[in-house]
């Protein structure tokens, strides 16, 4: 009698290789091992259900039980794998096959061949922002992700910030060349620290970082980014959502896809590079007034909200100049027309923020959603409004509410760069209590940076760096 469990070669028209039957929680599955995938067949009481997992979703495989990890020697092997959910969020599972125990190590071979075919990480840098968020990073990184990468084979160097600053020392001496990846358990800070050091460091010694005429040169080493600290907007608006087992799977299969910075430079000097938001005015004053309480972690920005109604938002005139990435706003409602400038838009007035993402409002469904754009940037201005209508705005942005960006204050335009030039800064509230002077302040990924003049000019940088994702449609 012939043993089912052992590999045998297919002769069927489709691209199945190889194929066994055995039993996986009690049910007979026939498994099929293809060019493309990994299939099981299960039979049950109600029928044939198949699950077929495309080989870069396929973690790995192993002898024995799902905790054993090939320690153990039973009659059963264990293939791990992604299960993408309808909401696109990522969960690891496992199937465990039990069959003779002579022919199980032939499959796990034959499984971890094709895993090997695949393009993904096998050493990393892990730095984990000891003090980010609820200062949970290095717990999360140890209970969730570690053992992910340690599942797949990926050996990773794990280094945990000692003080302020220390992710861009990292950044400035590592030796990169060792790591397929680096993967920063932080927030948007964090990212901050780490781009604002690869960048300027992979340029050539031509290339001056400060001239904003500079074409620069990718960072070609990928980046992840692990949702761990106060403010996680460029991991939301790259998935969707805040969640790190996904984003910890997508590091796992190893995609990536390049991403854009905003460049921000003031006479003859680069300000820094930003990957969510550049903020100039009430949104860069609001988390320089939430960081005074960073004791109260991530409660701080809920009661900086409250906080800020009790304050006047200061008011300054500037003059903006912006180029359209289409030749046409997205939403206009300032009072005064555009004027054209040859390939320039130019607008003045008198604003509490100009602001602008390295994201898209998408409007089609029920709420709206902040996107990736590629290609451009969002420049948003506002000007002043009354507390209520401003606190309707933030409880409709709160819940990315359809009509969010649909106020009388706010102005949208899909823009390739803009300059602003503040005009009067001598009135309404340009210092706070304690003297400093609010209006040379700039906001870039939630880190407050200082300018020497109220000049500033902001460029869109295409393809600058890789992040580890795989859009839905891989």
């Amino acid at each position: 009698m012939a043993d089912s469990s052992k590999p045998v070669a297919s002769t069927a028209a489709d691209d199945t290789c190889l194929a066994g039957d055995f039993t996986c929680a009690g049910d007979l599955v026939r498994l099929q091992v293809g060019c493309r995938n990994i299939c099981w067949f299960t039979q049950t009481r109600r029928g044939t259900t198949e699950l077929a997992v495309p080989w870069r979703d396929v973690i790995a495989a192993h002898r024995g039980s799902p905790s054993s990890k090939g320690k153990d020697t039973k009659d059963c092997f264990t293939v791990h794998y992604v299960h993408r959910q309808t909401d696109n969020r990522w969960r690891h599972r496992h199937k465990t096959m039990e069959g003779k125990k002579h022919t199980l190590q032939e499959w796990v071979d034959i499984i971890r061949s094709r895993i090997d075919m695949t393009d993904r990480p096998t050493r990393l840098l892990v730095i984990v922002n000891a003090i980010g968020g609820r200062g949970q990073g290095r717990h999360i990184y140890e209970t969730k992700v570690a053992p992910l990468f340690e599942l797949a084979d990926i050996q990773a160097d794990v280094i945990v910030t000692q003080r302020s600053k220390h992710i861009g020392e990292i950044g400035q001496t590592y030796d990169f060349s060792q790591v397929n990846g680096v993967i920063i358990a932080g927030g948007d800070g964090s990212f901050f620290e780490i781009i604002n050091t690869l960048v300027p460091r992979m340029q050539m010694d031509d290339t001056d970082v400060s001239s904003h005429t500079a074409i620069l040169s990718p960072v070609d080493i990928p980046i992840g980014i692990l949702p761990t600290g106060t403010g996680n907007e460029l991991c939301k608006r790259t998935y969707g959502f805040i969640d790190v087992e996904t984003v910890a799977l997508h590091i796992v299969q190893g995609s990536t896809v390049w991403r854009d910075l905003a460049s921000v430079h003031e006479e003859g000097r680069l300000v820094g590079f930003a990957g969510v938001m550049v903020a100039y005015g009430y949104w860069c004053h609001f988390v320089k007034d939430a960081d005074r309480s960073r004791w109260l972690k991530t409660l701080r920005y809920p009661v900086g909200v409250l906080a800020s109604f009790l304050k006047k938002k200061r008011e300054f005139d500037a003059e903006i100049e912006y180029v359209l990435n289409d030749n046409r706003a997205i939403t206009n409602t300032q009072s005064e027309a555009p004027r054209p400038n040859r390939d320039c838009v130019q607008i003045q007035g008198r604003f509490t923020d100009v602001n602008c993402v390295l994201s898209r409002l998408n409007t089609d469904g029920n709420e709206a959603k902040a996107l990736y754009n590629p290609g451009g940037m969002t420049l948003l201005t506002e000007i002043v409004s009354g507390n209520i209508q401003f606190m309707k705005f933030l409880l409709k942005l709160s819940t990315m509410q359809k009509d969010s960006y649909n106020q009388d204050f706010i102005s949208m335009y899909d823009v390739t760069s803009y300059k602003v030039k503040v005009a009067d800064t001598n009135n309404n509230g340009d210092t706070s209590g304690n003297g400093e002077d609010k209006a040379h302040l700039i906001l870039l990924d939630g880190e407050i940076r200082c300018l020497d003049t109220l000049e500033l000019e902001v460029k869109h940088q295409p393809n600058t760096w890789k992040l580890f994702y795989s859009p839905p449609s891989l």
